[in-house]
């Protein structure tokens, strides 16, 4: 006997996930292969992928072809893990404000395409910067849907100076199965620092000086010794 696929095979799924690449060979001998891409399938979809055959005797007689049968292959969906990437950002600091940078973490690739995904913070920011300068009152929110904040007083740096904040994040789908999450990425900020413009203060703000006439001496010159008051920033 031999063997005959009869017409094209078909594929569906019990989702939005589609199998590409399908196909179907049959062999004389009764072998046969099965290849398609199903990774779009999440964990427990279902692809149905079906096509007929039939058996072909050596006599040459009219009956010498049986009916056609069909094979069915059911294909169940395993999750696949999401994956995030690094993320790279700079801004540049605004004289005497305190920043709020916001930005919005985005899935590099998921191939289950009917998953859908949560973001999460690990761990705690970290700010460093190249210079004796301090950030302070850093605060890094993200939020589930990928939105972040980075919020900071990065007055103290000087022009050119930078500071780095560092937090890493993860993605999770909705499978609950053991690789749902993400490897684990991180976001860098970096910050670089503008000139803050100094303000002296008068000594009419400060301090009311009253001195007297010298008259010990013959000069009559009067000397007065203060310090003026400069503000800056940086």
């Amino acid at each position: 006997h031999t063997f005959q696929q009869t017409g094209n095979a078909g594929v569906s799924t019990n989702s939005e996930a589609v199998v590409s690449d399908l196909s179907v060979i049959v062999n004389e001998d009764g072998t046969y292969t099965i290849d398609g891409n199903f990774d779009a399938l999440s964990d427990g979809e279902l692809a149905t992928v079906t096509f007929q055959y039939t058996a072909r005797d050596d006599s040459g007689t009219d009956n010498a072809v049986s009916e056609p049968k069909t094979v069915t292959l059911t294909v169940t969906g395993t999750n696949d893990q999401p994956i995030v990437e690094n993320v790279a950002i700079s801004a540049t600091e605004t004289a005497g404000i305190e920043e709020i940078y916001a930005g919005t973490l985005v899935l590099s690739e998921d191939l289950d395409t009917t998953d859908t995904h949560t973001f999460q913070q690990l761990g705690n920011a970290e700010v460093s910067t190249n210079s004796e300068a301090v950030v302070s009152d850093l605060s890094v929110v993200v939020n589930a849907d990928g939105t972040y904040t980075i919020d900071g007083n990065f007055d103290a740096l000087a022009n050119g100076e930078l500071a780095t904040v560092t937090f890493q994040y993860t993605a999770t789908d909705d499978s609950g199965s053991e690789n749902s999450v993400s490897e684990v990425k991180t976001v860098t900020l970096t910050v670089t620092g503008t000139n803050d413009q100094p303000v002296i203060t008068s000594l009419s703000d400060e301090t009311a000086l009253e001195v007297s006439e010298n008259t010990s001496d013959e000069t009559n010159i009067t000397t007065i010794t203060e310090n003026f008051v400069v503000n800056d920033i940086d």
